[in-house]
């Protein structure tokens, strides 16, 4: 939460977050659909892409002009190093 932008208020995003995962992942769960690893939501004004670290959730906010694609390498090297950083304490 830290790393956010001005614009962006932790605690909404926190809940916002919290809220769309814990709600999809019931939903998949209870369609038999098995367990969600990513999830990127495209909106008006921007995109976020949420990926599971294990014991928590990487949150990525991007404008809506964004590439999502293009900065998929650099989200996905961010998670790993997380994970493996939270699996050291």
């Amino acid at each position: 939460a830290d790393q956010l932008d001005e614009r962006f208020r932790e605690d909404v995003v926190a809940a916002l977050t919290s809220f769309l995962i814990t709600t999809t992942a019931r939903c998949l769960q209870e369609g038999g659909m098995g367990t969600m690893c990513r999830f990127l939501l495209h909106c008006t004004h921007g995109k976020v892409e949420m990926v599971d670290l294990g014991e928590s959730w990487l949150v990525v906010i991007f404008d809506q002009f964004a590439d999502t694609q293009l900065a998929q390498d650099e989200v996905d090297r961010s998670a790993e190093l997380l994970r493996k950083h939270s699996q050291i304490g």
